[in-house]
């Protein structure tokens, strides 16, 4: 069986080969050199910058960056055996000018970065439109909603039509299209105060919610339109202990638009995948509800239970993850192997299970994730033993 239908298998909830693989996010980059052996583009922001800093970047050269970071992440999903490969639209755009302070501070177009757990932020303040406040926000969206609106239904896609002609149909291509709920003008800074706003202003977080949605819904579209097997939805709606809204705050605000985003998807043809990190327990049967096709992460650090998990939703809904991330960055690979042995029993019956880890490793065991793949192609099959 391909990859690609091992994937939809999955998703349509019935028993493929053997239990399909994933991985959503594969960092740091030292794990994706010692996979290919090679310095890559894909996930080197600081290769990048060094590149930038050092040479003068010609016309040819940046479309060489363009599509070497696609051959990049397509060799190391085929390294590493995963049937499924998420690809978010990438444009690679040189600075205008760029400083190096240390090896984990610079100025970039006169801002401030600092790279921390390998991912690269800026440290400038940023003025939003919510740190003006709600009238603020109102009014950008009634200046700019059309135009965002238009941008996401015109979007093209070079590259995902260039790992199309790499991929051959061979692998199922996720695509990123953003957030159901979360939209650029919240920084990190300001998410207490957002969440304030679902008491204080809970029209305006209405508003705001519902456009970063119909944003989500014509760009994941335009995807499926040019090739997209499947759409990917990130929004953390928990941390470890609970989800960051009430439930009663999530089915007015969030349900409706994670509904409406899965009939749209549907109706395209396409399946919905909602990864969400942290602690979802609340919103397992509104995930069932809306209809999702598959639910990724099921955080364990967020104290998920992927058995109860597959109990309560999994005839409804595909599951996604829950191999243990403390486990695959710091673990041996017998640690590995019993972990992932935990997961396919646990939701693998009746199918509608694909395994990968709960998130994004923290630190580089590029074996540990080899391993875990690997234990799964040996020990996944259909029929599942009684």
């Amino acid at each position: 069986m391909k990859p690609r239908e091992r994937i939809i298998r999955a998703l349509d909830l019935e028993e493929p080969d053997t239990v399909p693989t994933f991985e959503m996010i594969i960092d740091p980059v030292d794990t994706v050199r010692a996979i290919l052996g090679r310095e890559p583009i894909y996930g080197n922001t600081r290769y990048l910058l060094e590149l930038q800093r050092t040479q003068r970047l010609t016309k040819e050269k940046i479309e060489w960056i363009n599509k070497q970071r696609i051959r990049d992440q397509y060799e190391l999903y085929s390294k590493l055996d995963l049937d499924m490969i998420r690809y978010g639209e990438w444009n690679f755009k040189p600075v205008k000018s760029i400083e190096k302070i240390s090896e984990d501070e610079w100025i970039i177009d006169g801002s401030r970065y600092v790279f921390k757990g390998g991912t690269l932020w800026r440290r400038n303040p940023v003025e939003t439109a919510l740190k003006k406040g709600p009238e603020a926000v109102l009014e950008k969206i009634r200046d700019n909603r059309k135009t965002w609106i238009e941008n996401a239904r015109n979007a093209q896609f070079p590259g995902l039509e260039y790992l199309r002609k790499i991929n051959k149909e061979e692998k199922f291509i996720l695509v990123d299209a953003g957030s159901v709920w979360l939209g650029g003008e919240i920084t990190f800074a300001e998410w207490p105060t957002f969440l304030l706003w679902f008491y204080q202003y809970p029209d305006v977080v209405e508003q705001m919610i519902n456009l970063v949605n119909d944003i989500m819904i014509e760009y994941a579209k335009a995807a499926i339109d040019h090739g997209a097997d499947g759409i990917l939805t990130c929004n953390d709606f928990g941390y470890s202990k609970s989800t960051w809204i009430s439930p009663q705050h999530f089915r007015r605000f969030i349900y409706p638009n994670l509904k409406r985003a899965e009939d749209t998807i549907k109706k395209k043809g396409s399946f919905l995948v909602v990864h969400s990190d942290g602690n979802n327990e609340p919103l397992l049967d509104m995930f069932a509800e809306a209809g999702i096709d598959a639910y990724q992460s099921i955080d364990i650090l967020g104290g998920m239970d992927l058995a109860e998990v597959k109990r309560r939703i999994g005839d409804k809904v595909c599951l996604i993850g829950n191999v243990n991330l403390q486990i695959l960055s710091e673990g041996s690979p017998n640690d590995v192997k019993k972990d992932v042995e935990r997961c396919i029993n646990s939701a693998a019956e009746g199918g509608g299970y694909i395994i990968s880890s709960s998130g994004s490793m923290l630190e580089s065991n590029p074996k540990n994730l080899i391993t875990m793949v690997s234990h799964a192609r040996k020990i996944g099959k259909y029929p599942r033993p009684k």
